[in-house]
């Protein structure tokens, strides 16, 4: 008899399984995740001219999205998520914003529990079309924990797509030199060819990037991940929650911010610094106000700058003005 899952590991594993909200990497992100329109409602809004302006007027080619989410209806992310999400095929992604909340790009669904646990029957199906028995410990997570659906990312595989997944890198060699692919190792985890796989001599994990090919050759592809897959689903089972992560961001102190009295005790001691902050002002002016003070309506962002150096501007960090040294021997 191979290597075992430990009775608290399947225990940890079918806890997680039976809450849809925990079962695997995406169920969660899906749980907690805000679709387009909660996303853009969150969204900071601005009805000042001169917001709009500078975000219209950024080095970027979603400057024109970006003013429409802060100081319009919203409606052109609104139209440029949607179309992400149906080239996604129905597939769900998820990003991060900046407080740690997740969006949800493509649909919103609603996460499910994983799967029952496959019967003696089906894992012996699977084994006979595999043409070996599975080790030990896969065999486990199958009978006892769920069909799949359970771990890191979108959870294991279930034995349909293990063998759809193993067919796929066996049936063919796919190699680039037509290597053929280990007979006995298999995937149990993955996108496309990202794969996480078993040995199924050994219980060894090992992760198959096939990008690697590029840069070590076939060999190279192959690295090993893990000692067992108890061990591979320890860890995972150990990570924090986003319920827990989004705590600890919360009790983690707020870092200082740069103060006025910063910023001008910063000034007395760089006149350099204080003549871009007064230049910068412009990009706060409306076009009236620039002209007045004889800037041109076309160019003028960069004849603002013009005679002052940028790449030798300083600027202050939090606290300056309480670290200042008397007046002559300054921060430089």
């Amino acid at each position: 008899m191979g290597i075992e899952l430990s009775r608290e590991t399947i225990a940890a594993l079918k806890e997680r399984a039976g809450r849809s909200d925990r079962r695997s990497d995406s169920s969660e992100m899906e749980a907690n995740s805000q679709g387009i329109d909660e996303m853009l409602a969150s969204t900071p809004k601005s009805d000042d001219p001169a917001v709009r302006e500078y975000l219209e007027g950024m080095n970027t080619p979603f400057a024109g999205m970006i003013a429409n989410m802060v100081t319009g209806d919203g409606s052109e992310a609104k139209g440029f998520l949607g179309t992400i999400g149906s080239l996604l095929g129905g597939k769900q992604m998820f990003a991060m914003g900046p407080g740690g909340e997740t969006f949800s790009f493509g649909p919103k669904r609603a996460p499910t529990k994983a799967p029952p646990p496959a019967s003696e029957a089906e894992v012996a199906a699977a084994e006979a079309k595999l043409g070996f028995r599975l080790p030990e410990e896969l065999r486990q997570f199958y009978l006892e924990v769920a069909n799949g659906g359970v771990g890191p990312g979108d959870g294991l595989y279930s034995l349909k797509e293990l063998l759809a997944k193993w067919r796929e890198m066996t049936d063919e060699p796919v190699g680039p030199r037509g290597q053929k692919w280990p007979r006995k190792l298999l995937p149990v985890h993955g996108d496309d060819w990202d794969l996480t796989c078993i040995d199924c001599d050994s219980g060894g994990l090992v992760y198959f990037d096939v990008e690697e090919v590029d840069y070590g050759g076939w060999k190279a592809c192959f690295k090993d991940e893990e000692q067992s897959l108890e061990s591979w689903l320890g860890k995972w089972l150990a990570k924090p929650s986003l319920e827990e992560k989004a705590k600890l961001r919360a009790e983690r102190p707020a870092p200082r911010q740069l103060s006025d009295s910063d910023i001008e005790a910063w000034e007395e001691d760089h006149p350099e610094f204080a003549e871009y902050n007064r230049r910068a002002k412009a990009f706060l002016m409306t076009p009236e106000e620039r002209a007045a003070i004889g800037l041109p309506e076309t160019g003028w962002e960069e004849k603002v700058w013009e005679g002052l150096d940028l790449s030798k501007i300083k600027h202050p960090t939090p606290g300056y003005a309480e670290r200042r040294k008397p007046r002559g021997d300054g921060e430089q």
